[in-house]
Formats: C-alpha cells, structure tokens, sequence
C-alpha cells in the first residue's frame, strides 16, 4: 500500500501522468482504492500533473469516505 503511495507521489513530482494512472488501476485493482494513503497519493498526483478534474473527483471520495466513518 504504502509503496504504490510512493510511487504515485514521484510519478506526480515527475509530471508522468501516463504511469501515474497506470498506478492508479492498480490501487483500484487491488482494493486500495479506499485507503486513506492512496487517496492522499492520487490527490497529490493528479494535481501536481494539472488534472484539476481528477483532483477534485478524488477530492470529494476522500471527504465522503471522511464523512462515512
């Protein structure tokens, strides 16, 4: 878990968005979708490659699931 995290962080400190959402399907392949961690790494992610809209979407999952608990 916590290495796919740091893996989407460095794809988002270098702006490699094709590899970053890669990541992606496989945190969503793995049921780590959820996890607060993989939210945080997408957050950091999608914004850091200008994907406002991805951004957002992860956004609001984690501020539901925060309301969830």
């Amino acid at each position: 878990m916590y290495t796919l995290a740091s893996v989407l962080v460095n794809c988002g400190n270098l702006g490699d968005l094709v590899n970053g959402k890669l990541i992606h399907g496989l945190v969503v392949k793995s049921g780590l979708e959820s996890v607060v961690a993989s939210q945080t790494s997408l957050l950091t992610m999608y914004s850091k490659c200008s994907m406002v809209e991805d951004s957002r979407k992860v956004f609001n999952q984690l501020a539901y699931a925060s309301h969830m608990t």
